[in-house]
């Protein structure tokens, strides 16, 4: 919709140069056959430059589409260098977590400060997802892995809250299935965020 008003507004600039400079040589060809005057001199320059405005505005318009294409696709990289920076941050928290997860009782004094982080990291997660979907409306596709690895953190925090409330409810028993899926997810997240580490361009599809 913006490149179309962009379009349109350019074509009927072109248009009307055009119109004013047909108008002015017209002028110029039936106004004075038969001598040769400084005004028409100066009538002779204005037309030329109404042609050479006319010109740059038509190039300008051809140019359009590209120049507000590549405007479009500077801010979804920025959008998707973000994104990729913020998930970073959420491996990084997982791995700082991990080991309070795993052995903090429930006495601790710490214990709801760790769970209160847990949920917060939770919503992050699910915020970080929908931002990864909404890269559709700037046409940037990605494969399925990336949104795989995406979920796989939301699915992370889901299953350490669940391992801390059921310690708290049940007096610190140590849940053994639930803990081997946590471990389990968390060599995931790893293994996505070393297969992850690339060049941008290289894991998302940007529109030409």
């Amino acid at each position: 919709m913006y490149v179309k008003k962009w379009n349109c507004y350019l074509l009927t600039t072109v248009l009307i140069l055009l119109i004013v400079s047909i108008l002015v040589l017209t002028k110029i060809l039936f106004s004075n056959f038969k001598s040769f005057e400084w005004g028409s001199v100066s009538d002779w320059f204005s037309c030329f430059s109404t042609i050479i405005t006319t010109f740059i505005a038509y190039r300008a318009y051809r140019e359009a589409p590209k120049w507000i294409n590549q405007k479009q696709n500077d801010a979804g990289f920025d959008i998707v260098t973000t994104l990729m920076a913020e998930y970073d941050q959420q491996v990084l928290n997982i791995q700082r977590i991990h080991f309070d997860i795993l052995t903090m009782k429930s006495a601790d004094e710490k214990f709801d400060s760790l769970i209160s982080q847990i949920t917060k990291n939770i919503y992050t997660a699910f915020d970080l997802d929908n931002k990864l979907t909404t890269l559709s409306r700037w046409n940037i596709a990605f494969p399925q892995e990336v949104a795989n690895s995406f979920g796989r953190l939301s699915g992370y925090y889901n299953q350490a809250f669940g391992i801390l409330i059921f310690r708290k409810t049940t007096g610190d028993t140590h849940p053994d299935l639930l803990i081997e899926k946590l471990e389990e997810l968390k060599s995931q997240i790893l293994l996505d965020h070393s297969n992850l580490k690339i060049e941008i361009r290289k894991i998302f599809t940007f529109p030409q």
